[in-house]
C-alpha cells in the first residue's frame, strides 16, 4: 500500500513469473471496483516492470544431443517422450529446452523451455559418519552427530530423523524386529558460519589483488575494490563452497587511523564449524582470515 503526495491511497502488487519464462504478455484485468466516496473513481491497470528474457544456452557446460524418435521411450498413450540426461555435474542447477525437426529446411523449430525452469540433480544424502550418545539423566539421552559430507547434490539438509529402540535386558542389541522402534523427524536448528575478510592499510591508496583459499581450492584474483557481488561469485565458483552471502562495511580501529574495508562472509550451507579461509596476497605463506 502506498500514499502519494496528493493524498491518493493505492495498492500495488508485483507479479513475478517463476515458471513462464521470456517476455510474457500483460495480464488482463476485469474489475468491479466501487468507492464509498461518490466523487472518486477507482482505477486499476497493469504495467510491465521488467521484461522477461529467455535463458542463454551458452554456458561453459552447455551442450546438445539429437534424438531419433524411434529411439525414444514413450510414457503412455498420450505420446509424451522420455529421455534421461546423465553425466551432469553434482550440485549444479540446470535449464533444459527441446525443439523439433520435421525435415523442412535445415534448422529446428522454436524451442520450448523446461518446467521447472531450473533443477539441480539430487540423490539421497549419505549418513553422518558418526553418531554419539550421552546420558543426561535417568530419562534422557543426548545424541550428537556431524553433518552429512555428501548431501546428495543439494546445498541444504533440512531435516534429520532420529530413531530410538528399546533393548530388553539380556538380549542381543540387533534391531531386526522393528516392533519396538520409533522415530522422530525435526527441523534443523543451526547457526551460520560467519567469517570476515579485512583489508587494512595506513594509506588511502590501497590497490592490487589477492586470492582466497578454502579447503584446498583457490579463487581467481580478487581486487581490493571488488564489490560484494564479485566476492560472492569468486567464492561460489570453487566446489568447496556451496552458497554464501557477502556484506561490505568500512573498516576502522579506535585511536588508530586506518583505511580499508571488511567483507562479512556468511555461509548458507549447514555444515557446522568450518575451517578458516586463507588469504594469498603474494607475500609468502597463506594467512588466516
Amino acid at each position: 500500500r502506498r500514499t502519494t503526495g496528493i493524498g491518493i491511497d493505492s495498492f500495488q502488487w508485483a507479479i513475478i513469473f517463476v515458471e513462464k519464462l521470456g517476455n510474457v504478455p500483460l495480464l488482463n484485468v476485469h474489475d468491479h471496483l466501487t468507492c464509498s466516496d461518490g466523487s472518486a473513481t477507482p482505477l486499476i491497470y497493469i504495467t510491465e516492470a521488467t521484461q522477461g528474457v529467455l535463458p542463454k544456452m551458452d554456458g561453459s557446460f552447455a551442450g546438445e544431443i539429437e534424438l531419433d524418435v524411434d529411439s525414444l521411450q514413450q510414457m503412455d498413450s498420450t505420446g509424451d517422450f522420455v529421455h534421461v540426461v546423465d553425466d551432469l555435474m553434482r550440485g549444479m542447477p540446470y535449464h533444459l529446452r527441446v525443439s523439433a525437426w520435421n525435415g523442412a529446411g535445415d534448422s529446428y523449430g522454436r524451442a520450448q523451455y523446461s518446467t521447472p525452469a531450473i533443477l539441480t540433480p539430487m540423490d539421497k544424502p549419505d549418513p553422518p559418519s558418526s553418531v554419539e550418545m550421552t546420558s543426561i539423566d535417568d530419562s534422557s539421552i543426548q545424541i550428537s552427530w556431524n553433518a552429512a559430507l555428501n548431501k546428495g547434490g543439494s546445498h541444504l539438509i533440512t531435516k534429520y530423523k532420529a530413531e530410538v529402540a528399546e533393548v530388553e535386558p539380556g538380549t542381543e542389541a540387533q534391531f531386526n524386529d522393528e516392533s519396538n522402534l520409533f522415530y522422530e523427524s525435526f527441523d534443523v536448528d543451526y547457526t551460520s558460519e560467519v567469517q570476515a575478510i579485512i583489508l587494512e592499510s595506513s594509506a588511502d591508496d590501497m590497490g592490487g589483488f589477492f586470492v582466497i583459499n578454502f579447503m584446498g581450492e583457490s579463487t581467481p584474483n580478487i581486487y581490493t575494490d571488488a564489490e560484494d557481488d564479485a566476492i560472492k561469485e569468486a567464492l561460489e565458483g570453487i566446489s568447496t563452497i556451496d552458497s554464501i552471502d557477502v556484506s561490505i562495511y568500512p573498516h576502522s580501529q579506535e585511536f588508530i587511523t586506518t583505511y580499508g574495508q571488511r567483507w562479512i562472509i556468511t555461509f548458507d550451507a549447514r555444515r557446522g564449524n568450518l575451517p578458516s579461509m586463507l588469504i594469498d596476497s603474494g607475500a609468502g605463506q597463506l594467512s588466516t582470515i
